[in-house]
């Protein structure tokens, strides 16, 4: 068993450990020279940038502001159509509630003013006087109190 030989991929790992080993490690660089090379290599990216000419700026402005009118119109032409059809069928929805045929007589007033007045009742006349004494109150106070004006 101590003549057995290597296979060569065990001899290369075994080599290449030793010469692992034998590396002398680099010092780690500094922190703020690896700060300073980031900023010269920025600087010089920056300087191989092509600014567009003016003509070129204007021309493409234009094609932006063309573009954001035709979609601006076209979603306004949408937003129309979509309101005008949902207006319609909001509308022939009504008109299909308010001529309903109605069953009973009692059911008549249901069908057209939606409520049923058979259980409300009639205001009485107490009812009415203090309403109108609240409304007048409320135009007194309107009538009162003026506006301020600005000096």
């Amino acid at each position: 068993m101590a003549d057995e030989k290597k296979t060569p991929e065990q001899e290369e790992i075994k080599s290449s450990a030793k010469k692992d080993a034998q590396k002398p490690k680099k010092p780690k660089k500094h922190v703020w020279a690896a700060i300073k090379k980031w900023f010269k290599d920025m600087r010089g990216e920056n300087k191989k940038i092509v600014w567009p000419s003016r003509k070129m700026v204007l021309k493409s402005t234009g094609v932006v502001i063309a573009a954001i009118l035709v979609i601006g119109i076209g979603i306004w032409i949408l937003d129309f159509a979509i309101s005008g059809a949902v207006g319609a069928v909001n509308k022939a929805a009504q008109q299909e509630t308010t001529t309903e045929a109605p069953t009973e007589a009692g059911d008549a007033e249901i069908a057209v003013t939606g409520e049923d007045t058979a259980d409300t009742e009639e205001p009485s006349a107490e009812d009415t006087t203090e309403e109108a004494d609240t409304t007048e109150a409320a135009a007194e106070e309107e009538t009162t109190t003026e506006p301020t004006t600005a000096a």
